[in-house]
């Protein structure tokens, strides 16, 4: 089973991914890491990933879909694609290379991410992200370490960042509705409600 999680930073797609990975024992994929594994690895796809980022360049969609399949044709079961893909033509390169079961969107409005960025912090050594809404400590639970708030997570670049994934998220949501497999997730409920109701639709898909 092959899934994406698409949805505006802010709408919990990577803390609910780390629940439905673990649930349907799926392969969390990231494009970064995979480029960063592959130009680490010295790869031929990752030299001419490497050219174009070193030259400030965005690395082309056939690259990217190279690397994609590469990964899929190396990892045993299904996936779970974060972040990807980034442009409708992206998308349709993805479906020419494997199958795709479901796209779920989280659906999430500005002020709702707004909120959830703005009152995030971070763990200065493990990385865990906690929110001020529901944790008040000073320190890490998970390592003692301290918590720092993001000196870019400000008003003016989370709605930038609001922006640029609704200038390409409603085209790529048209390749996946035209192939029935968009399905929509109201990203303010509870985490455990979006488990269940994410749940239900994979369960239909076993």
């Amino acid at each position: 089973m092959n899934i994406i999680f698409i949805g505006p930073p802010g709408s919990g797609k990577g803390t609910i991914a780390e629940k439905i990975v673990s649930k349907y024992s799926l392969t969390h994929l990231s494009t970064g890491d995979m480029l960063r594994e592959h130009i680490k690895a010295g790869t031929e796809l990752g030299k001419l990933a490497k050219g174009y980022i070193d030259q400030g360049h965005l690395v082309p969609d056939d690259l990217i879909i190279g690397i994609v399949q590469d990964k899929i044709q190396n990892t045993e079961g299904g996936v779970l694609f974060d972040g990807f893909p980034r442009t409708a033509d992206q998308a349709k390169a993805l479906l020419l290379v494997t199958k795709i079961d479901a796209v779920i969107e989280l659906d999430a409005s500005l002020e709702l991410v707004s909120e959830r960025i703005l009152g995030r912090v971070i763990c200065k050594n493990c990385g865990k992200v906690f929110s001020r809404m529901n944790y008040s400590n000073d320190t890490c639970d998970n390592c003692g370490a301290e918590l720092y708030h993001r000196s870019d997570d400000t008003i003016e670049t989370v709605k930038e960042r609001y922006d640029v994934y609704l200038s390409y998220a409603n085209a790529i949501k048209s390749v996946f509705a035209e192939q029935n497999i968009l399905h929509k997730i109201d990203a303010s409920e509870e985490l455990e409600e979006k488990v269940i109701k994410i749940s239900e639709i994979l369960d239909k898909l076993i």
